[in-house]
């Protein structure tokens, strides 16, 4: 009875990808310490591969402050540089909200 479960087990995609439960967890998870100043701490993400835009513009770049999770969305060219990318940053973001 064992080898014939065994065999199945080995066979079945969804039991493959079960995880055990005797496996090592993790680490203890520690919490990221809470930023004192707004836009002192930024969490950036980029979103490509998108239909052009009447500006030509066919990317967006995410910049979300940890601490008021507030949301700057700047639409892009992929093909620009990361100079003009800063320049940006300055017009957008601190132009707004300052320097932390």
């Amino acid at each position: 009875m064992k080898r014939k479960i065994a065999r199945f087990v080995s066979k079945c995609l969804v039991c493959q990808q079960v995880q055990a439960k005797h496996q090592r967890t993790a680490d203890l998870l520690q919490p990221h310490p809470i930023p004192e100043w707004k836009w002192e701490h930024i969490t950036t993400d980029f979103v490509t591969v998108l239909p052009k835009s009447s500006r030509g513009h066919n990317a967006i770049w995410v910049i979300v402050d940890i601490l008021t999770k507030s949301a700057h969305l700047i639409s892009f060219n992929v093909a620009q540089s990361t100079e003009t990318l800063a320049e940006r940053y300055m017009q957008e973001i601190v132009r707004l909200d300052g320097v932390p």
